[in-house]
């Protein structure tokens, strides 16, 4: 063999080792991105992050103070309710109604976080001015069926759903407020973009992302340090495979 065609050969060898090692790492940082941004059980090494995140320095008074609100808020006394989504996945809301109410907050919480974690502090005023509150837990978190979270495409419908549920569940159609926190703002904006029934009066969001695709391309770039563009590609296809078998059953005219 000719040295030449050797060389040309050697180096295609190296070249397709590279592209296959590319290829490779391309694969799975996509799966381990897709996993921790929708999957219900995110990467274990995401979860060890958070925690020594929380426990630093800077944030452990502050962290501290949110989980004792939320475990008062968690031990007052309510109601825990269900209802069943358009696409059968079962979500449970958290109902405090007392009897003075004069109007209702439905309260979305944010991503991987929790109801009591993302209202507890700001739950005793609510009840201090007479509002009726239901706290949502969104689908594909704590005790809501979904396997995977839609950040906001899917929990707008819920939002939905919880408004017509307590426009049955309460006698007088008081004046209903969304309220949302990161995801959740977004999903009750979602909403917001639907035909709402005549007594929601106000939406309150707080610190929503414009869309899914900008929050996560912000999230790749400036946390984990990785050029979006390497895996947006994929990271649309699995998107669109992961989400299909459940979009399809949510009617898209309604409301």
């Amino acid at each position: 063999m000719k040295k030449s065609t050797k060389n040309i050969l050697i180096g295609a060898g190296i070249a397709t080792a590279g592209a296959a090692v590319f290829g490779a790492i391309h694969h799975y940082t996509t799966k381990y991105l897709m996993k921790l941004a929708i999957d219900r059980e995110g990467p274990k090494s995401a979860a060890k992050d958070k925690e020594k995140l929380m426990a630093s320095g800077d944030l452990s008074e502050t962290v501290a103070s949110i989980m004792e609100s939320a475990k008062v808020l968690e031990e007052t006394e309510h109601e825990q309710v269900e209802i069943i989504a358009e696409d059968g996945t079962t979500l449970v809301g958290h109902w405090f109604c007392p009897e003075n109410a004069k109007r209702i907050i439905i309260a979305m919480h944010g991503w991987r976080s929790t109801w009591s974690q993302d209202f507890g502090a700001i739950a005793p005023f609510w009840f201090e001015n007479d509002c009726a509150v239901l706290f949502a837990e969104q689908r594909g978190q704590g005790n809501s069926g979904g396997e995977y979270m839609g950040f906001g495409l899917l929990e707008r419908y819920d939002c939905f759903d919880w408004i017509n549920w307590v426009n049955e569940h309460t006698e007088a159609k008081m004046p209903i407020y969304l309220g949302g926190v990161s995801m959740g703002a977004t999903t009750i904006l979602m909403t917001a973009g639907f035909e709402l029934p005549e007594n929601v009066k106000g939406i309150v969001a707080d610190c929503a992302f414009t869309s899914p695709h900008a929050i996560w391309k912000h999230v790749v770039e400036n946390n984990f340090h990785i050029p979006y563009g390497l895996h947006s590609k994929a990271a649309k296809i699995s998107v669109k495979n992961e989400f299909k078998c459940h979009l399809i059953l949510i009617p898209l005219s309604k409301p």
